[in-house]
């Protein structure tokens, strides 16, 4: 039996969270240009996809605008609105 890759307790891998996080928080940050802010949005953000796809394939397989609305369904949320 191989070695099963590091999970988080939310099941996705660690290396697909953090993939995540890199790429959402250099996005957030040309929005925000607050570093510290886009990181927490990006955390949560992370968080809340997680709960939704706790599969990391079934949330790679989203297309662009199912992403987008995951995205809007939870933004504010997020940002602490």
């Amino acid at each position: 039996m191989g070695k099963e890759p590091a999970t988080t307790a939310t099941g996705w891998p660690e290396k697909d969270r953090n993939d995540f996080l890199t790429s959402c928080i250099d996005e957030a940050v040309k929005n925000v240009n607050d570093r510290t802010l886009a990181s927490n949005y990006c955390s949560c953000m992370l968080t809340k996809l997680e709960g939704d796809y706790p599969d990391v394939n079934k949330a790679a397989s989203l297309t662009t605008d199912e992403v987008t609305a995951v995205m809007q369904k939870y933004r504010d949320g997020c940002l602490g609105k």
